[in-house]
């Protein structure tokens, strides 16, 4: 935890401006010539055949069917999707719509 907190303190800031927490506390420049790069981006490619064996055998059948074009899948933009209100918070006019399109009811 110190060590993030040490990196936080030398790391520029939008909230000051492009400055540092300990630049603006010191009034000085702070010296990263310390610092050293470790790590790197690593891209790793798994080809199709094995990405298939972690999914359960009962999703095999929509991938099959989507490939032999039986199925059609498309995204449905957010105005339009009436499972929005299954799935996230809405508004209550969104709400009503996506009942009155549901064919749900009211309770009053």
């Amino acid at each position: 935890m110190e060590t993030a907190s040490y990196l936080v303190n030398i790391s520029p800031s939008s909230a000051l401006e492009d400055k540092t927490p300990q630049e603006v506390w010191t009034g000085k420049k702070n010296s990263l010539s310390h610092l050293r790069v470790f790590g790197g981006e690593t891209y790793v490619h798994v080809p199709k055949e094995k990405t298939i064996k972690h999914i359960d055998v009962q999703y095999h059948f929509v991938r099959d069917m989507v490939e032999d074009k039986n199925v059609l899948l498309v995204k449905v933009d957010t105005l339009n999707n009436t499972a929005d209100a299954l799935t996230k918070s809405v508004s209550i006019e969104k709400f009503s719509w996506c009942r009155e399109i549901m064919g749900v009811a009211g309770l009053d």
